[in-house]
């Protein structure tokens, strides 16, 4: 069994594998990070076991079908804003994360999000409180 402080050091390992794994993910010409998130967390629902959400937000010059079109197939998702809101988030937990929005919320410049969420179902999960 598991102790609380050793499945805390557990699924942040397992995020920072997940985090190594998105960040070898490439990006289309004329685009550019803006702003990084990573966390464990609980997932959508009921349930103890433990969501690793990585993501980015980028901005983009051109068109979104070009956009789309290089992260298919990929392993990420891809949610674009409009007016400087995610209109479709399948999470809304995820839509809550500081910062997504506040610095894009009134600007004219394109935005995306791609993000990778994954859960790993393991019963040492439910000792750490971010997954609860």
């Amino acid at each position: 069994m598991f102790v609380a402080g050793e499945v805390y050091l557990l699924n942040n390992q397992i995020l920072s594998e997940h985090e190594r794994s998105f960040r070898r993910n490439s990006h289309p010409i004329n685009t550019s990070a803006v702003a990084f998130k990573r966390l464990v967390t609980h997932p959508p629902g009921n349930g103890s076991h433990c969501f690793y959400f990585v993501g980015e937000v980028r901005t983009f010059s051109g068109d979104r079908k070009h956009v789309a079109g290089f992260y298919a197939g990929k392993q990420v998702q891809l949610e674009f804003f409009e007016q400087g809101q995610l209109q479709s988030f399948p999470y809304v937990w995820l839509s809550q994360l500081p910062d997504w929005v506040n610095s894009q919320a009134n600007s004219s410049e394109n935005y995306y999000l791609i993000y990778s969420l994954n859960s790993k179902i393991d019963d040492y999960t439910s000792f750490d409180w971010r997954c609860n």
